[in-house]
């Protein structure tokens, strides 16, 4: 099969109508020029329709109009009256208009570009899709990857691939699940909106974010923002710190990060959102990715799905000086048109990452091995380290099991998930679950250890095992507990899940809610404790705000200590079921320890009480986080039960010796407690 090209010149009626623009009409005409140049279309006058009874290499696509039912998969009534209206303004009207607005323009032709666009997106998707091509291109304007549901900005005014992906969700059953892969040089914040909460979209984002500072300058452009919801771990941001970027900093995301997870995935379509915007010679994109970068880019991209993958081209979305280098992104999409058609790309001249790039990279596996399994595998140990041996939170959480059992009684339960997933020594409880007035409920990841060192190691490269003891801060949780005589159930959300009918292992994704609504039904609510006392860490939050909007948890439940320095805020809204009365029994019933450095703390308009009542942590790294805060959630969480249970020194020498070495603190409160190598 060939590939496809759609293009429709009616697409440049779209145009400023005062001064210049970066967004320049000609962009699309000149890719499309090129392209006929080098005799993959038989169009010689450029007319934007090819020969039937001689086309060329390339099989025209026809633009259409996307439908209002089609735009309205993404986008809002009142966002495609907005566009419909400016149809009946004047010129005066519309200089007002775009001046107002958030770097996009308007003119009367706006509305039917703007379908036109959207619409020649959706029929080069469904082409493939459907086996008309095996691949193909929209060379389509304006542009859509800024515009949200609700709002045009950044040159866009309909979001194209994200209606795009609905539209073959909806008109083709096998597409179920799509990747969007979109390396503009800027973040696609309207295609995360609309996918944010969506496990059927992965959506993954290579850009300059520079702290917010680089347009669309939205701190949900950071690693940090993964996706909520069942949609969690399916959001992906690699936020360069930086410009000048080479075809070795992207190649290396690619090859550590987008594909593995892309493999992973195992998509049904990819959507590539094409801005080449970070193409060598774009003064505004101030990065250096050569044709033969942005070639090997979609030569890899097209090992997925089967090959059915189709671009669509983005823009760029900022001001500076002068216009496009056309020049530029003609030569790039022709590299990556003829690698569709089945052209072995380019050598790359320098293929080695910067340090900086690659640190980035670094950062964001730390951050998505949470939910990818690929990552973690491949993070959780330096290269040289690798082998044959097992994964360290395997090794740790099984001696966890053994000396949890050998002190304090707590044995694993089988946690037979009801899709078909055993987790593996997800779960331990203390043996008087049953009889105890109140019960604490933890769900943490697995152990991030922190590794003390007994003796002075100033001059010396080399340590001892036997001077090393790591700090497991979630011990000291299960520790006051246990001298409290309340019953324990320790959650460990599994990064890795094995199937009832394979070994073979998979990711945790999107699970911690639906697991805490397991472990609530089968575990806490059948017991006879009337005092339950809940403690998340990271994604164990999520999972039990989850528990707490899903199931009435109110009456059993006095208290919600959370602990947050990685993982995205969320509301007690989960899902957005609204309930007043919720949101304050949540508010007056929680304490979030949220790190130093976290996003919460940039934004006033975050701080509401359906987040929880949340207090400023002492540090930024979560083990620090939880050692630093124990007194004070100890001392809440006491005051909030409605039963005192009599205390009792539980603790054997060890821990007391631990105690007195480390450190004195309150009665009953744990200051350190150190696990030996």
């Amino acid at each position: 099969m060939a590939t496809g090209l759609c293009y429709d010149r009616r697409m440049t009626s779209h145009r400023i109508l005062e001064g210049e623009h970066p967004e320049d009409p000609r962009r699309i005409s000149v890719i499309y020029e090129k392209i006929v140049k080098c005799g993959l279309v038989n169009d010689p006058e450029l007319s934007g329709t090819s020969n039937p009874e001689d086309p060329g290499l390339m099989v025209r696509i026809e633009a259409r109009e996307a439908t209002e039912h089609e735009i309205g998969l993404i986008h809002s009534r009142d966002q495609f009256e907005f566009v419909q209206e400016l149809e009946d303004r004047d010129d005066e009207e519309l200089i007002l208009m775009t001046h107002e607005a958030d770097s996009v323009y308007f003119n009367r032709h706006t509305f039917m570009c703007s379908k036109l666009s959207c619409g020649g997106a959706i029929e080069t998707c469904l082409r493939v899709a459907q086996g008309h091509v095996k691949n193909a291109v929209a060379v389509v304007r304006p542009p859509g990857h800024h515009a949200t549901p609700d709002r045009s900005m950044g040159f866009c005014i309909f979001n194209n691939v994200c209606v795009s992906a609905k539209a073959l969700q909806e008109k083709v059953p096998d597409i179920k699940k799509i990747l969007i892969l979109d390396w503009d040089i800027h973040h696609g914040n309207g295609t995360q909106d609309a996918f944010y909460n969506d496990p059927s979209v992965l959506y993954i984002s290579l850009h300059r974010f520079e702290k917010a500072t680089f347009y669309p300058n939205d701190p949900k452009g950071d690693s940090k923002f993964c996706g909520s919801g069942q949609g969690t771990g399916f959001n992906v941001n690699i936020p360069w710190t930086e410009g000048g970027k080479l075809d070795g900093d992207y190649i290396y995301a690619f090859q550590k990060l987008v594909m593995p997870i892309a493999l992973e995935y195992n998509p049904d379509f990819v959507i590539v959102s094409a801005g080449f915007d970070a193409a060598a010679g774009d003064e505004l994109g101030e990065c250096y990715i050569t044709p033969a970068g942005f070639a090997h880019m979609t030569y890899m991209l097209m090992s997925l799905a089967k090959g059915k993958m189709a671009l669509c081209l983005e823009a760029r979305h900022q001001f500076g000086l002068g216009g496009y280098n056309l020049s530029s992104i003609s030569d790039s999409a022709l590299a990556v048109v003829k690698v569709l058609m089945g052209q072995a790309p380019e050598k790359i001249l320098d293929p080695v990452a910067s340090p900086a790039a690659a640190k980035v990279v670094q950062e964001c596996i730390a951050i998505q091995m949470r939910y990818w399994r690929c990552l973690y595998s491949a993070g959780s140990l330096r290269p040289s380290e690798r082998g044959n041996g097992l994964s360290l939170d395997v090794v740790v959480r099984a001696w966890q099991e053994k000396i949890l059992w050998d002190k304090y009684k707590m044995s694993s339960a089988p946690v037979m998930h009801p899709s078909g997933l055993v987790f593996d020594n997800a779960l331990l409880m203390s043996e008087n679950c049953s009889t105890a007035k109140v019960i604490v409920m933890l769900v943490h990841e697995p152990l991030r250890p922190k590794i003390h060192a007994t003796v002075d190691t100033t001059d010396s490269k080399e340590l001892d095992l036997d001077d090393l003891e790591l700090i497991d801060p979630v011990y000291f949780y299960i520790r006051w507990a246990f001298e409290q005589q309340f019953g324990i159930v320790d959650v460990s959300l599994p990064l890795r899940q094995r199937s009832q009918a394979h070994s073979a292992t998979n990711t945790l994704r999107g699970q911690p809610e639906s697991l805490c609504e397991y472990l609530w039904d089968n575990y806490i609510e059948l017991q006879n404790a009337e005092n339950v006392l809940l403690i998340g860490v990271e994604e164990g939050v999520s999972g039990l705000l989850h528990m707490l909007t899903a199931r009435k948890c109110e009456k059993k439940v006095k208290a919600c200590v959370g602990f947050i320095c990685a993982a995205n805020m969320q509301s007690i809204l989960y899902g957005g079921i609204k309930d007043q009365g919720l949101t304050e029994w949540y508010f007056n019933t929680s304490l979030l320890f949220v790190g130093s450095n976290h996003l919460y703390w940039e934004s006033n308009k975050s701080r509401r009480k359906k987040y929880g009542n949340c207090k400023l942590a002492d540090g930024d790294v979560i083990s620090t986080v939880m050692l630093n805060s124990q007194e004070e959630a100890a001392s809440f969480m006491l005051s909030k039960i409605t039963v005192k249970a009599t205390k009792d020194d539980g603790c054997d020498d060890d821990d007391k010796n631990r105690d007195n070495r480390n450190g004195e603190g309150e009665k009953g409160v744990v200051t350190e407690a150190l696990i030996v190598a």
